[in-house]
């Protein structure tokens, strides 16, 4: 959906929702009011006249001039329609009115009685007539569904509205990103007048002007190999992808191999593993050219796993040697039910070699990748090294 409609389809039924909350609310009101007003004044003209005639001797009649002041008194009573005097004893006297009952089916009637408890007379019924209470609430519910409407129509105005300025800024926030990614940096940012949108235009030309950099820095570096690639160069390129760091854990035991420094291009190592033994292997091949070591580094790589836990290591080992010009090369079997104890294993100069075993006997609790660290900075060594230790423990 687009923006505007998601806004609009908000909008209208909120806003028509408030407008039918309030006009229901009104029209209740102004109901119970209008009713408690109409029976206030039934009951006043039923009272009032109610007290007149218990004043008089002789309440059935009225002479003409009392008459007159009566219907006089009443034209001030909108909807009265009749005032009986109901008499338990007597016939019924229509006061006010026709004497037959109203023809109305919105009467609203109060009664008052007439003498004393000591001299009952009688009651009066005054009758109201709400119909046209009920007119004006007939013409307040067509207003509020007119209300209704013009809300839903300002819901939708506005809406549209809102919707309109959030696309164009969205638009034209799209257009600043395509520019920025294009390089065209010269782009009119005045138009942008949401500060969300401002915001998010600056940050994607802070990610346009670092990703152009990157870009150029990673086009001069690839111009910069082009110009002085050799066959070792690219050979040890290549060797980082094959040989990456390990960090895992088998039958019991924590592994840690990583190539540091200036390694030569036939180093090796080789992991194999099931769910009773494992091993680990380190090596060196020779070649008459870089790319001929790296290939039977490879090679040995993919024998040594193979092979090393089917049958005797000695014999897979020596055959390995021979097949692969393997020069230098150590290693570690074990089963799960013996965990190989915690050492090194590295192919550095003697002396990088003496200072690692060093270390390693004065930090014998360091994990395997912790320790490879520290070496790394401390002896800046050249070479493959494996370092095995305990599995660690969850608590």
């Amino acid at each position: 959906m687009r923006v505007k409609a998601i806004i609009i389809a908000f909008t209208v039924p909120l806003f028509m929702l408030l407008a039918c909350v309030n006009g229901a609310l009104l029209y209740v009101q102004d109901k119970a009011e209008m009713t408690r007003a109409l029976d206030a004044q039934a009951t006043a003209a039923a009272v009032t006249t109610a007290q007149f005639l218990s004043a008089r001797p002789d309440a059935k009649m009225l002479s003409p001039e009392q008459a007159d002041r009566l219907s006089r008194a009443a034209a001030h009573i909108d909807g009265l329609e009749r005032m009986v005097l109901v008499r338990d004893t007597a016939p019924d006297v229509t006061l006010l009115g026709s004497r037959a009952p109203a023809n109305s089916k919105y009467i609203v009637t109060a009664t008052a009685p007439v003498g004393s408890a000591a001299d009952p007379r009688g009651t009066i019924s005054a009758q109201i007539d709400s119909t046209p209470m009920y007119k004006r609430l007939s013409a307040l519910r067509y207003n509020i569904i007119l209300l209704v409407i013009g809300a839903g129509l300002i819901g939708a105005i506005l809406g549209w509205f809102l919707g309109h300025r959030i696309s164009r800024e969205l638009n034209h926030a799209t257009a600043l990103i395509d520019s920025f990614f294009d390089g065209e940096v010269e782009q009119d940012q005045k138009k942008l007048t949401i500060r969300e949108t401002i915001d998010l235009s600056n940050a994607v030309q802070l990610m346009g002007t670092s990703m152009r950099a990157a870009m150029s820095r990673q086009d001069r570096q690839m111009a910069y190999a082009e110009v002085n690639r050799d066959e070792y160069s690219s050979v040890q390129s290549y060797r980082k992808s094959c040989f990456p760091p390990v960090k895992k854990e088998a039958c019991g035991t924590a592994i840690a191999i990583r190539m540091l420094g200036d390694t030569a291009g036939g180093c090796f190592y080789a992991i194999a593993q099931n769910e009773q033994e494992a091993a680990v292997i380190i090596g060196e091949c020779g070649g008459d050219k870089p790319t001929l070591a790296l290939a039977n580094a490879l090679a040995a790589q993919e024998y040594f796993e193979r092979n090393i836990l089917n049958g005797s290591a000695d014999r897979i080992i020596e055959a390995g040697v021979r097949a692969y010009s393997v020069t230098s090369i150590k290693w570690m079997k074990w089963d799960k039910a013996s965990p190989a104890s915690s050492q090194i294993m590295a192919l550095f100069t003697d002396e990088d070699s003496e200072r690692a075993h060093a270390y390693h006997a004065l930090n014998p609790e360091l994990e395997p990748d912790i320790l490879i660290d520290d070496l790394a900075v401390l002896l800046k060594p050249s070479g493959v090294i494996a370092v095995l230790g305990p599995a660690s423990r969850t608590v």
